[in-house]
């Protein structure tokens, strides 16, 4: 079996890669497998919806090309900011404005955070993936990172197209996300997922 990872975004592609790591299936890029998907239209009011959105629209043309025995693995996560009643959650890419940048994301984010003690600046991570095997069967798993935004504003992120990767420091290791060494990574809300994840297909293989 393929695994196609249904993104666009560089920095998910290179993310979901490393927490896949040594499964039992190839993992793809739309680039690799010939597939031209646009960016989907997140039009649901959960992570969830919008994370099935995108794993249908990718399983979709995969249909339509004909790669039949290849699986499909999305993701939508959104970062909840308690002092701002839980934004941006679904729009993490958009409540800075329609293609807006890393770098404009960041900084409307510290803008908004302005003034906010660190007590008050709790905040988590939540991802939910969509796993449809070839056959239709759909596997819909979650994590979460709970931690505070920085008080230091950054300039930039060190992953392109992951600016909240540069704002949320990690609770457990006072890290922020974007800086974790791998085994640190291990313990963080795509890499609980992608683990739920790597079970499901390695049962299937067993």
């Amino acid at each position: 079996m393929r695994l196609l990872l249904a993104t666009n975004n560089p920095g998910k592609l290179e993310i979901m890669k490393k927490g896949l790591v040594g499964i039992p299936c190839r993992v793809l890029s739309s680039h690799e497998l010939g597939l031209d998907v646009e960016e989907v239209e997140e039009t649901g009011s959960t992570l969830e919806e919008n994370a099935k959105i995108k794993a249908h629209a990718f399983f979709k043309a995969l249909k339509e090309k004909g790669l039949e025995d290849v699986a499909v693995l999305s993701d939508d996560g959104g970062l909840q900011i308690d002092a701002l009643n839980g934004e941006p959650g679904i729009y993490a890419r958009r409540w800075a404005g329609e293609n807006a940048s890393d770098e404009e994301i960041i900084a409307y984010t510290m803008k908004r955070m302005d003034g906010v003690p660190k007590d008050d600046r709790t905040a988590r991570f939540t991802v939910y993936l969509v796993l449809i095997l070839p056959d239709g069967t759909e596997h819909v798993v979650t994590g979460s990172t709970e931690g505070w935004i920085s008080v230091d504003s950054p300039v930039t992120t060190k992953t392109k197209g992951l600016p909240y990767g540069a704002l949320l420091v990690v609770s457990v290791v006072n890290k922020r996300l974007e800086d974790l060494t791998i085994e640190e990574w291990g313990s963080t809300h795509r890499a609980i997922a992608l683990g739920k994840i790597r079970d499901i297909i390695s049962n299937m293989s067993s």
